[in-house]
């Protein structure tokens, strides 16, 4: 049953990056900055980007990712029980919406995934989350960029109801921010109350 729960998750987690925002991806993301990524605001407080080394986080509430599970459904016409079984893995294990990270890197060691922790502390500064991802192996660079590339997808398992910091730590931090630092606002109104 586990292993099929996790498939689904991952099934799940990939359908994040099916609409990816440019904006999530764009290496140009200033400390201090705030944009707009999957209609929220996301401020960069630490760690900068620079040519081929870049670290950047979206979000989407809860109420974002089952709109688009939804109209994917609607889409691709997917019988009720499998839109009722996504709702329900998003419903017990995404309460508190999805983050997602983006990484570049200028090598394949320094680009996977086991090399970072995402933190979240709420508003209060508590910390309400912590998560050392797993190993996955980058994606291949391109001939022109010549970096290593990841995504993760964070399923946040609590609701968290007001403005949320995220810290992302690099263990390697071979190229010389060991945290990255971002505050998701909730000035747009679409967390989940």
């Amino acid at each position: 049953m586990r292993k099929i729960i996790f498939i689904t998750l991952i099934f799940i987690s990939s359908f994040c990056y099916g609409q990816v925002d440019e904006k999530f991806t764009n290496t140009n993301w200033r400390i201090g900055e705030t944009k707009i990524i999957f209609d929220n605001g996301i401020n960069r407080i630490e760690g900068e980007n620079y040519e081929g080394v870049s670290t950047n986080v979206g979000y989407k509430s809860r109420k974002q990712f089952i709109e688009e599970i939804k109209n994917k459904a609607e889409e691709e016409m997917w019988e009720s029980d499998k839109l009722t079984n996504r709702l329900i893995l998003i419903e017990e294990y995404a309460k508190g919406g999805v983050l997602s990270l983006f990484i570049q890197r200028g090598s394949i060691t320094s680009a996977n995934n086991e090399n970072f922790t995402v933190i979240i502390k709420n508003s209060k500064n508590k910390e309400v989350f912590r998560k050392q991802l797993e190993y996955d192996l980058p994606e291949l660079p391109n001939s022109k960029e010549r970096v290593w590339w990841n995504f993760a997808t964070i399923f946040i398992p609590e609701v968290i109801k007001d403005d949320f910091t995220v810290y992302i730590i690099d263990r390697l931090a071979e190229y010389g921010h060991k945290r990255f630092v971002f505050e998701v606002s909730n000035s747009i109104g679409l967390f989940d109350l």
